[in-house]
């Protein structure tokens, strides 16, 4: 885009109008105002998105506290030992709940501020995959129908890692498999790759929402709002999966 501007000049030597014109090129100013526009929109549909975040997390934070608060009244007034064991393990559920919630919480923050913490190591991947999978048993030991298929490597495999962020991504898929999953098994393993070693959890679910594509990994997304569970697990995954120079 060009503007022009042309001046008309009497000349008394020649006898004749002399022009001059002023050409300026806009191109890369409009270049400019369209990308802060593009910037405006994604920060104002950015303050949406956490408004609605921080509404949700309310009712997140607030479901195992009145949990935790309402048992721990129940379980003063127990009869018996029957009672407390069920009351106290009702409080043990909700007080990891809120402790994974406050967590996934303060990660988050520091992803926004560009602060996450990794810390590299050596990593056992058998005994890591190993220790999840007893992990989740555990979760599971009142769910029958759910069977966890532990698929390790058959060779040992050490890698320099974080071993408690790459915890923490599998966990999150896992638990992400507990609350999606539609079909009854859930498989967690590791096998070499050329590039490497190929990380899953495999399990069938309800799917993506035709409008979720691509923003379920945001920080304030969510794709099947029906469900319940905070939606930080995934965005959180995508940073650390990024830092490692994953895919």
């Amino acid at each position: 885009i060009k503007l022009f501007l042309i001046q008309k000049e009497y000349s008394p030597d020649y006898g004749a109008n002399e022009i001059y014109s002023l050409s300026i090129d806009i191109d890369e100013q409009k270049k400019v105002e369209a990308r802060l526009g593009e910037e405006k929109e994604k920060a104002e549909d950015a303050n949406k998105s956490k408004s609605a975040f921080l509404a949700n997390m309310s009712h997140e934070i607030r479901t195992p506290l009145n949990a935790i608060v309402g048992f721990s009244e129940l379980l003063a007034s127990a009869n018996t030992q029957e009672e407390k064991d069920q009351f106290l393990q009702i409080l043990k559920m909700n007080n990891n709940m809120l402790l994974q919630l406050i967590n996934d919480i303060l990660d988050i923050a520091k992803i926004e501020a560009g602060a996450l913490e990794f810390n590299y190591t050596d990593v056992d991947v058998n005994l890591l995959t190993s220790e999840l999978n007893t992990k989740f048993e555990l979760k599971l030991k009142d769910k029958d129908k759910i069977k966890l298929v532990y698929e390790p490597a058959p060779s040992a495999h050490t890698i320099y890692t974080d071993r408690n962020r790459l915890t923490q991504v599998l966990f999150n898929f896992m638990s992400n498999a507990l609350k999606f999953m539609e079909s009854v098994i859930i498989r967690i393993g590791h096998k070499p790759t050329d590039n490497g070693l190929y990380f899953y959890v495999r399990y069938t679910a309800i799917g993506i929402k035709e409008e979720a594509p691509g923003g379920v990994f945001g920080c304030f997304a969510r794709s099947h709002t029906e469900k319940n569970g905070n939606v930080l697990g995934l965005p959180i995954s995508k940073t650390i999966i990024d830092n490692f120079g994953a895919e």
